[in-house]
C-alpha cells in the first residue's frame, strides 16, 4: 500500500480505557496527569500539551450523621484525604540534572531554559536523566 498510513480515531467512554491505549502505545489521551504520574516520571509516557490538563472535579465522601464511624470508614476517609491532595502541593522529585550548574527539572511543566539550550547544542534530554 503506497502513501501515508490511514489515521484512525478511538473514542472511549472510560478514561481508564484511554489510559490503556496510551500505555499500549496505540493512542493519546486527554486525561488527568495523576493517572500517569509514575509513567511520566519513568519517561514511559510523555505529556504532549502541558497546561491542558482537565479541570479537577470535586469529590465528597458522604456518610450518615453518626457520632462514630466504623474503623473501615475512618481508614477510607484518611486514605482519601492523604491520596487525593492537590498534586501541585506535593514536592516533585527532579528527573533531570544539569551536570555543571546543578539545576534540576522534574519533567513537568515548561522545559527549563538550560535544557532547551543543551538540546539546541545537539544533546538529548536523556543525557540529563538522573
Amino acid at each position: 500500500m503506497a502513501g501515508p498510513a490511514a489515521l484512525s480515531l478511538i473514542l472511549v467512554a472510560s478514561v481508564l480505557l484511554g489510559c490503556a491505549a496510551v500505555v499500549d502505545r496505540v493512542g493519546i489521551a486527554y486525561a488527568p496527569t495523576w493517572l500517569f504520574q509514575d509513567l511520566i516520571a519513568s519517561g514511559d509516557v510523555q505529556v504532549l500539551m502541558p497546561g491542558w490538563e482537565p479541570s479537577p472535579l470535586p469529590l465528597h465522601l458522604v456518610s450518615p450523621p453518626e457520632r462514630r464511624h466504623s474503623a473501615k470508614v475512618r481508614a477510607f476517609s484518611e486514605h482519601l484525604s492523604a491520596a487525593l491532595v492537590d498534586p501541585t502541593d506535593r514536592p516533585v522529585a527532579p528527573n533531570y540534572l544539569h551536570p555543571v550548574s546543578g539545576q534540576t527539572w522534574s519533567g513537568r511543566g515548561l522545559k527549563p531554559k538550560w535544557l532547551s539550550e543543551e538540546i539546541a547544542k545537539g544533546k538529548r534530554p536523556e543525557d540529563f536523566k538522573i
